[in-house]
């Protein structure tokens, strides 16, 4: 009888180790899931910036020369829904809309990318910045960043290059 004490304190020592395991490791992959949604990446001259509840991606690296056109394309992601969403996005000094719409409305999915292209022409030497403003519904700011997008614009005949 005193054994069987014994093995029964034993197993209950055992399982309670084993759900300690377990509850920490559900507690580090809850930690590495939400680091890797609030982190800055930079991955082949694409800049993607995760911070909750919008992901962005860009193609950070642009050299046009004056006359020059280029599209440039902005793509969102989120973790939750966000209904009759708002995105607008400013043209650079430098740059000038040639073709393609500035804002969009509409519903942002879980997880579904949506795109917003428009293309632009290079008119002013310089180095300039873009920037995004993401709302919802009721007006309030769920993104407000300025990208630090590499357009360099250069003289004709100069040697293209994006010194960031």
């Amino acid at each position: 009888m005193n054994y069987d004490f014994l093995h029964a304190q034993k197993t209950k020592i055992k399982r309670k180790h084993y759900s300690i395991l377990i509850i920490a490791f559900l507690i580090s992959a809850g930690y590495f899931y939400y680091s890797s949604n609030t982190s800055v990446t930079t991955l082949e001259n694409t800049q993607i910036i995760t911070e909750m509840p919008i992901a962005t991606k860009i193609n950070n690296n642009y050299v046009l020369t004056i006359g020059e056109e280029t599209p440039l394309i902005f793509n969102f992601t989120t973790p939750g829904n966000y209904w009759n969403a708002k995105i607008q996005v400013s043209v650079p000094k430098g740059l000038e809309l040639l073709k393609g719409d500035l804002k969009w409305e509409g519903n942002l999915v879980a997880e579904k990318t949506r795109s917003l292209a428009f293309y632009v022409r290079a008119v002013k030497v310089g180095k300039w910045e873009t920037k995004i403003s993401i709302k919802d519904s009721s007006g309030k700011t769920i993104k407000d960043h300025v990208f630090n997008v590499c357009i360099d614009v250069l003289e004709k005949d100069a040697i293209k290059r994006c010194v960031s």
